[in-house]
């Protein structure tokens, strides 16, 4: 059985699969792979999927 995923990027797709891995596995199931460019860009940013704030 595949225990976690690593999802490359945090756009719109990225969110929703993890979003939907997430909530059978749990936070530690996913993790994404960025450049330290992007983290710095994503770190304080607040996100929502469909309308709900993650």
């Amino acid at each position: 059985m595949i225990q976690s995923t690593a999802i490359i990027g945090m756009g719109a797709l990225g969110l929703l699969y993890a979003d939907r891995i997430v909530k059978k596995r749990g936070k530690n199931g996913v993790t994404f792979v960025l450049d330290k460019d992007r983290m710095q860009k994503y770190k304080d940013v607040e996100f929502s999927i469909n309308g709900e704030k993650k």
